[in-house]
């Protein structure tokens, strides 16, 4: 595998990552998944070399990651954040050149309007970056990656055949790892920029990118790994064997219900649903203290009895965890037993208990 890591752990004031392994493949883009906080960010920072892991060993071509200079890393992998902060008044077109110097190659024109015109662009190649939207900030980044991995121009962006020399123009894979590129585009251009993934995966370069729309997961990738709260991998494989149901529940603690394409019959989108009907497996949550149970039971009485106040109704009794006492008057719209309050309609966005 060109990228690899196994038995990485990581901690900042608290353990984020424990005990993974992943292998990025050629041709094959890898979604990363898991909820808020679950370190799938962490992880890419892992793996670019950005931050130092605690325990375990990364790997580019079989040999340490940090083994390869700086320029030998940036010429075989690239990185779009979530979000870019530019310190200067750049130009779009300076952003993306930013990508060549990166990579120590050539200020090559013909490679950074290629990028630009890939991304469309190049309409907006001299306006400050900093003045874009951020779906068009995510756009000139991910241009930015391309024109650091010569991935924009067709003649280029084919694996090369390996050399013996360390020369990083040798190599044959190169590695784009992408953190919810996608998040703030129009429709438009997120499909556009998840099928430019595809494409650069087929030409047999390794793509990871981070996701949280399962739709796109089932669309564009081939694998998924898929992380806890706990900062552990809970599933790694085929797409089809990971966005499940089965899988799915018990990392994210609500239900979800996959829809067939009507002329496939393949899964095309997993949508979140009620609670899941069985609790969420305690390996993958991170439970409140008695300490914070008490002091929100506390806040819960006191709001029950002001908002139930307001709309002059007496509130039923019982705490949070409890299944809700029937109310004495149809005002209150009982919910699900997993919520354990009522929303009062005659108090705008308002929950009365």
């Amino acid at each position: 595998m060109p990228l690899s890591s196994s038995n990485l752990h990581f901690s900042y004031a608290a353990p984020v990552l424990r005990g993974v392994s992943l292998a990025l493949a050629p041709g094959r883009v890898t979604a990363i998944l898991g909820p808020n906080g679950a370190g799938k960010s962490t992880l890419l920072k892992l793996l670019i070399g950005a931050l130092t892991p605690a325990q375990g060993a990364i790997t580019l071509d079989n040999r340490p990651l940090l083994d390869h200079s700086r320029h030998q890393r940036a010429a075989r992998i690239a990185y779009v954040p979530q979000r870019s902060s530019i310190a200067f008044a750049y130009s779009v077109r300076e952003v993306i050149r930013l990508g060549r110097y990166l990579s120590d190659r050539s200020n090559d024109d013909a490679a950074i309007n290629a990028a630009l015109a890939r991304l469309e662009l190049t309409d907006r190649a001299g306006d400050p970056f900093g003045i874009l939207s951020v779906g068009q900030q995510q756009r000139v980044t991910l241009a930015r990656a391309l024109a650091q991995l010569d991935l924009a121009q067709p003649d280029l962006a084919q694996p090369k055949t390996p050399r013996a020399d360390d020369d990083p123009d040798s190599t044959t894979t190169k590695i784009l790892l992408a953190d919810e590129p996608v998040s703030a585009m129009d429709p438009a251009h997120a499909l556009d920029a998840m099928e430019l993934l595809r494409q650069i995966a087929a030409r047999g370069h390794a793509v990871a990118v981070v996701l949280h729309d399962l739709s796109l997961v089932l669309r564009y990738a081939d694998h998924a790994a898929l992380l806890t709260t706990r900062g552990e991998i809970a599933a790694h494989g085929p797409v089809a064997d990971v966005i499940t149901p089965a899988t799915l529940a018990p990392v994210f603690g609500v239900g979800f219900t996959l829809l067939p394409d009507p002329h496939t019959g393949r899964p095309t989108a997993a949508v979140p649903g009620p609670p899941a009907s069985t609790p969420a497996d305690p390996r993958h949550i991170v439970r409140p203290t008695t300490t914070e149970l008490r002091a929100a039971q506390s806040w819960h009485a006191a709001e029950q009895q002001r908002l139930c106040a307001e709309c002059n109704t007496r509130p039923p009794t019982g705490l949070p965890g409890e299944a809700p006492r029937a109310p004495n008057t149809s005002a209150h719209r009982p919910m699900p037993r997993a919520a354990a309050f009522t929303l009062c309609p005659f108090v705008p966005l308002s929950l009365c208990p």
